[in-house]
């Protein structure tokens, strides 16, 4: 993860396998809601004070609803934060008071508590706020749900718009079958679902065993409960997983305040529903402590957006290339916020392997390391072949210039032929669980995405060769 901020949701997913998009009145009533959570976070206190876009709309109009709006597409399900007035460049737009989100530096006293006593034990740190940002923020998350008596009024909201737990779960490589991983043709994002399925163990055997002695003389426990003391272990861990799902895809990292210290991991309302714009994103966030203001997480525009478009970050080097993206939200990113037009940057990538190791290229950026592995391999080919023995100068001429004309062809019949290969896979989904059809599916745009990825970057290698030809 990069040392920009990070925020981290799940909206962008698409689960039209689960026919889960909401009927007219479902998205009327999560707007009401929606719209009532952004009124408690947002109210203002003086009249007078400074103010976002959002609290000068709830003050001059006296409603909420034409602050920030939560939309739902009626044919997708996708959902996202718009606002109803222009917002100019470097206005602010939403003020999350700090009081009012999860923070890692804050974990519940019974997990505070384990972690003292291993740091005792061991006189180590290797249990540090750096280390366990993830297993902190999932165990706020579940002390509050398991406690409903004691939420406040944000608390219940914000859980309320939080997304259908098993769509969610579907759409997080980590949870994927060895099939559906295998299908995607991408070693790197199987070896990070493989890496992440391991700690996830890790939070999950830490917090259990607290969770069910906090918990073990509740009623908020177990009311809603009829089963034995065997199947709560197991619904105990599917709500640990849960929990860590929510952190993975809808938390963001921020730097402390005041400069120093660990980067501060936060699950905000409101802020938590904003999508993933890539480099086309019109907003950036950061912490602030104004005088007299308690501290909190404020989004401000990078640009002007006009009435009724979308709010949108960019979640940073964690939604880049594709896999990445998919491996930490459970979504892949359009090409479009994958390039950067005024720099002319490509952040897709597609892998290749040639023997045995392994590149990542996209149609802008060829590896060095290719380059040269594969001159080398190119002058180790010559020297062996008593019929085309180097001649004077030519190699040289390799090692001052690696990517040449022979080179860059090497290189391109090699990608035109993953290319082909991955157009061979192709799984069928009939019998399948709705959760591992989404997951084949998702699998096989990922590998779409990839071809035209080798196929552009195949042209262009094809293209540079023949202009040195000529």
């Amino acid at each position: 993860m990069n040392t920009h901020n990070n925020n981290n949701n799940n909206n962008k997913a698409t689960l039209d396998i689960f026919k889960s998009v909401p009927s007219e009145e479902d998205r009327e009533e999560e707007q009401t809601r929606f719209n009532r959570l952004c009124h408690l976070l947002m109210s203002i206190p003086d009249e007078n004070s400074e103010s976002n876009v959002c609290q000068k709309l709830e003050r001059d109009m006296k409603d909420p609803k034409f602050a920030v709006e939560l939309r739902t597409d009626a044919s997708t399900g996708l959902r996202g934060v718009f606002v109803n007035q222009r917002v100019e460049e470097n206005q602010e737009v939403l003020r999350i008071p700090l009081m009012h989100c999860f923070r890692d530096d804050r974990p519940p006293q019974w997990l505070l508590d384990q972690e003292l006593g291993e740091q005792e034990k061991s006189d180590s740190h290797s249990n540090s706020h750096a280390d366990q940002w993830s297993t902190r923020l999932a165990a706020s998350l579940l002390d509050v749900q398991l406690r409903p008596c004691n939420q406040n009024e944000i608390q219940k909201l914000w859980l309320s718009l939080l997304p259908d737990p098993i769509h969610l779960r579907a759409s997080l490589p980590v949870h994927w079958s060895d099939e559906a991983l295998a299908s995607t043709n991408c070693a790197a994002l199987q070896l990070a679902s493989d890496a992440s399925f391991f700690a996830r163990a890790d939070a999950v055997n830490r917090i259990l065993p607290l969770l069910k002695h906090q918990h073990a003389d509740s009623d908020t426990a177990t009311s809603h409960l009829d089963i034995e003391e065997e199947e709560e272990i197991v619904l105990g861990e599917l709500e640990i997983q849960r929990a860590l799902d929510i952190v993975q895809t809808r938390s963001c990292r921020v730097k402390q305040i005041h400069g120093y210290g660990p980067a501060l991991r936060l699950l905000a309302p409101v802020f938590d529903c904003i999508n993933h714009g890539g480099t086309m994103a019109n907003a950036q966030f950061t912490l602030e402590e104004n005088p007299g203001d308690p501290p909190a997480l404020v989004v401000f525009a990078t640009q002007q957006i006009e009435v009724g478009q979308e709010l949108t970050i960019n979640y940073g080097e964690s939604a880049k290339p594709e896999w990445k993206c998919l491996s930490s939200y459970g979504f892949l990113p359009t090409p479009q916020e994958l390039f950067n037009a005024e720099t002319d940057e490509d952040d897709s990538s597609a892998e290749i392997y040639i023997n045995g190791k392994r590149y990542e290229i996209n149609a802008s950026v060829i590896p060095t390391d290719l380059v040269y592995d594969v001159a080398d391999l190119l002058r180790l080919e010559r020297q062996q072949d008593s019929q085309h023995l180097p001649q004077d100068g030519a190699e040289d001429e390799d090692e001052n210039y690696p990517l040449t004309a022979e080179v860059a062809l090497h290189i391109a019949a090699r990608v035109n032929d993953v290319a082909c290969q991955l157009n061979e896979n192709q799984e069928s989904l009939e019998g399948r669980s709705p959760s591992e059809r989404y997951a084949l599916d998702v699998a096989s745009q990922l590998r779409s995405r990839q071809y035209d990825t080798l196929v552009a970057t195949a042209a262009g290698l094809r293209e540079y060769a023949m202009r040195l030809i000529d």
